[in-house]
């Protein structure tokens, strides 16, 4: 028999022997490598997993050294964590490096140590060891397009802003600290609703990420918030932020700071709306405001409202007396007692010239209107100190009651001027309400309409030219043709008297085609007598009422046809008035006559609300800059820059800039360096006769102006 003692030690070797051969088992068929080393690194045990890892045979690789296939810019640092591992009992290290495969290159291996040089059963260093290639490959190429995104957002001249749903910064390239001034390091984390943005713009920021969090892209403007306190404008172009499976987490802004450029606009549109002297409404401010009113009414939500025509009385005698300069300054400080004596709702509005207009919401009696027209003249009694001269002025008013929307704002308009036209018939410095029996003005304008029937018939009418200067050689290049009729009573009358009767009346037509045929002849003449090259051209002025009749274009042609005059030598000049009310049928009309081959110039430029925008839709070759900005520019810095600010604009569009009312010396060189090509007025000539004119042509002056 066996003893006892001998049995319990076969039982145990037997246990042992089934333990080994458990443990070698899951490590033989074990996916990581399991590798044992000796002290000094060499291999004691390697498991069959290496020959799937690295193509090596297991017992090819033992005796050798752990690193010997190691890549030569990891081995020094694997030596280092070795050499800390084996130093501390039951440590435990991790490093990955690359390492040799027997048969294609290299391979990245995530390896960690445990020292058990200690434990009697082991007495090495085991490693663990297994293939992290691909995922290493990932995430380098994660890291290079990482660098390359930063590269080119750090790069870029607009600012880069990445957000969560929440609006949690995530990512600041360095331009949005010269928008915001913060610093990115300052931005990241942040919620950019609470710095970036104007605390009352918020709720429509809202909105708009609830927008993006849909995977909407929008391209918009807003404020923004800087880290001073100071707000500006950006352009921000939002766009849904998607992970890879397309889901939406974020938004990718792109933000160009746009303050200055908001500025220059307002700026322009600011100066579109008012007057360049006094900083009142203009004239088309004043319309546009008129017509609001009226409409208003017409929708039953409107107030009776009063409007006042004012004219500054012998402000002539001022100009005349003391210069063009004082009577600017007098028209600044009337301009500003104006505004100062209304209500903040009231509008007043520099007209034109020394005209002023002011609309009263509220204000629907007689009573009410008169008591604050005393108030304005009263205002305006007390002497004005101008130039170091004590200078006193009146004006006379013309009231116009309105409670109805039947009327239109050039009816008021014309009631309130012939209420003027009253109070300066009986002594100026005084007001006059409008009436129905102001039958007078209504009388003289009869007659004008019976005697300008008779001037067509009789031949009264006769034309004027006014030399177009080329600036830069000072050489007349044209004429512009302007109307007179020479009464046989009344001496000569101005378009400004008879042209508004006879678009009333239906005239302009008879009046236009002559002006047309007129002025085709003369040129035509012109052409004849002394022929240039270029051609000499000639400007013919067409009124609001004459451009919408339906034979415009064929009275144009037909003139142009009959006197054998090149449509190119024709500018047919037209103000924003014509534009305004029926814009489309206008396009379509002076695109035919474009196609014609006659240039369209859009006159008084810059005293309309919307010249701008006409530059751009209409097909205009020239504007005419009024002589209100010429006026006085070379010591006005405002209204050179204003100038300046329209050629400009014009010279981006290929439109032609002609400057008027040209009267000083000073003018023609500032006007050239300001980007203006042509210009005209009293400093080259006065309108002349044909003639006259003529003779002009044949001196052949030339204007030079250092």
């Amino acid at each position: 028999r066996t003893p006892p003692q001998v049995r319990e030690r076969e039982r145990a070797e037997q246990a042992l022997r089934h333990s080994e051969e458990y443990f070698r088992s899951l490590i033989e068929n074990a996916s990581d490598v399991i590798t044992v080393l000796e002290e000094d690194g060499t291999v004691r045990y390697q498991s069959p997993a290496i020959e799937r890892l690295l193509g090596y045979a297991p017992q090819r690789l033992a005796g050798t050294h752990a690193f010997a296939g190691a890549h030569p810019d990891d081995r020094q640092a694997l030596l280092q964590v070795f050499q800390e591992l084996r130093q501390t009992p039951g440590a435990v290290r991790s490093v990955t490096y690359r390492n040799r495969h027997a048969h294609d290159g290299w391979r990245v291996l995530e390896c960690t140590a445990t020292n058990l040089l200690h434990a009697p059963a082991v007495a090495g260093i085991v490693v663990n060891s297994r293939d992290v290639t691909e995922r290493a490959g990932a995430q380098e190429a994660l890291r290079e397009s990482e660098i390359r995104f930063r590269t080119v957002a750090e790069s870029l001249g607009e600012g880069l802003l990445i957000t969560d749903l929440d609006d949690v910064i995530l990512y600041a390239n360095p331009r949005m600290e010269e928008i915001y001034g913060y610093r990115p390091d300052e931005l990241v984390g942040r919620v950019g609703l609470d710095v970036l943005i104007p605390p009352e713009d918020v709720a429509p920021f809202r909105e708009r990420m609830a927008r993006r969090a849909g995977g909407v892209a929008e391209r918009y403007e807003m404020r923004s918030l800087r880290k001073d306190g100071t707000t500006g404008w950006v352009e921000v172009h939002g766009t849904p932020f998607r992970n890879a499976g397309g889901e939406v987490v974020g938004t990718l802004g792109a933000i160009t700071d746009i303050t200055e450029r908001r500025r220059v606009d307002e700026q322009l549109a600011y100066d579109a709306l008012h007057d360049a002297l006094t900083g009142l409404a203009n004239r088309a401010l004043f319309l546009n405001r008129l017509e609001h009113a009226l409409e208003r009414i017409r929708r039953g939500r409107g107030i009776p409202f009063a409007v006042l025509f004012l004219d500054v009385d012998r402000f002539k005698l001022v100009n005349d007396s003391l210069g063009h300069g004082t009577g600017d300054e007098l028209l600044r400080e009337v301009g500003a007692r104006l505004a100062q004596s209304l209500r903040p709702g009231d509008t007043v509005s520099r007209f034109g010239g020394d005209e002023f207009t002011v609309m009263l919401e509220g204000v629907g009696t007689p009573v009410e209107a008169t008591q604050v027209a005393d108030r304005l003249l009263q205002a305006l009694a007390v002497p004005f100190s101008l130039g170091g001269r004590e200078v006193f002025a009146s004006a006379s008013i013309g009231i116009a009651l309105c409670d109805s929307g039947d009327v239109n704002p050039e009816e008021l308009l014309r009631n309130a001027d012939a209420a003027l036209g009253r109070a300066k018939t009986r002594g100026k410095g005084r007001h006059e309400v409008f009436d129905r029996q102001m039958h007078a003005a209504a009388m003289r304008r009869l007659q004008i309409e019976t005697d300008l029937r008779r001037a067509l018939l009789d031949g009264e009418l006769r034309l004027e030219y006014q030399p177009v200067v080329r600036l830069e050689t000072g050489r007349i290049v044209g004429f512009e043709a302007l109307v007179r009729w020479q009464h046989p009573q009344h001496g000569t009358i101005l378009p400004a008297d008879f042209i508004p009767v006879a678009e009333e009346t239906g005239l302009i037509g008879e009046v236009g085609r002559w002006v047309l045929d007129e002025s085709s002849r003369v040129l035509a003449g012109w052409h004849a007598a002394a022929p240039r090259d270029p051609p000499l051209t000639l400007a013919v002025n067409v009124s609001a009422r004459q451009f919408l009749q339906p034979d415009l274009l064929q009275q144009v042609e037909c003139s142009l046809r009959r006197h054998g005059v090149a449509p190119e030598c024709v500018r047919l000049e037209i103000t924003e008035s014509v534009l305004i009310d029926k814009a489309d049928a206008a396009i379509e009309t002076l695109r035919a006559l474009r196609g014609l081959g006659v240039q369209l110039h859009l006159d008084d430029f810059g005293t309309g609300y919307s010249s701008l925008a006409y530059l751009e839709r209409f097909p205009i070759d020239a504007v005419k800059i009024d002589r209100s900005f010429v006026h006085g520019m070379e010591s006005e810095p405002r209204r050179a820059r204003f100038v300046a600010a329209i050629a400009a604009f014009a010279g981006s569009l290929g439109v032609g800039v002609v400057a008027e009312g040209v009267e000083s010396p000073a003018q023609p060189r500032v006007l050239r360096e300001l980007g203006c090509q042509y210009a005209q007025g009293y400093l080259f000539s006065r309108p002349l006769c044909a003639d006259d004119a003529e003779r002009l042509l044949a001196r052949d002056p030339a204007w030079v102006y250092a």
